[in-house]
């Protein structure tokens, strides 16, 4: 049986690794003078470097909200995975691993026979990157 891997756009994961392993991944929101984008989805990398060097005092991140995951996690098993693999941000940077865990249990209501490993890289970035590329 093969195992969904998850990851959050944080570990900046090239788009060749996300394609020839089928990741599933997770937006962080990124906010710019009081509009949220998406990571990834409405605002590209480059587009976020030229916010922080515009005016970086109006820039920051915030995580994946557990619903964020349900989201990911349901299309997931709707594509007939059965066991699912995050791993992610340090918990020690980001709430993104809590919002993981939270939809973990959620799951665990709606479809038990599902099983789902949420991890705690304790990397960020390209740390987390490696340990994803080698699940």
């Amino acid at each position: 049986m093969k195992i969904a891997l998850v990851a959050d756009s944080l570990a900046c994961l090239p788009n060749e690794i996300v394609e020839k392993y089928g990741i599933k991944v997770v937006p962080a929101n990124l906010l710019f003078e009081g509009k949220i984008y998406k990571d990834g989805i409405n605002l590209t990398a480059n587009q976020a470097y030229s916010f922080i060097e515009k005016n970086p005092e109006t820039f920051s991140t915030s995580a994946p909200s557990p619903g964020d995951f349900l989201v990911a996690y349901r299309g997931l098993i709707d594509n007939d995975a059965k066991e699912i693999l995050y791993i992610g941000l340090t918990s020690k940077l980001s709430a993104t691993w809590n919002s993981a865990r939270m939809a973990k249990e959620q799951i665990k209501s709606e479809s038990p026979e599902v099983k789902i490993e949420v991890i705690d890289s304790t990397f960020a970035g390209p740390g987390e990157a490696i340990l994803i590329s080698t699940a």
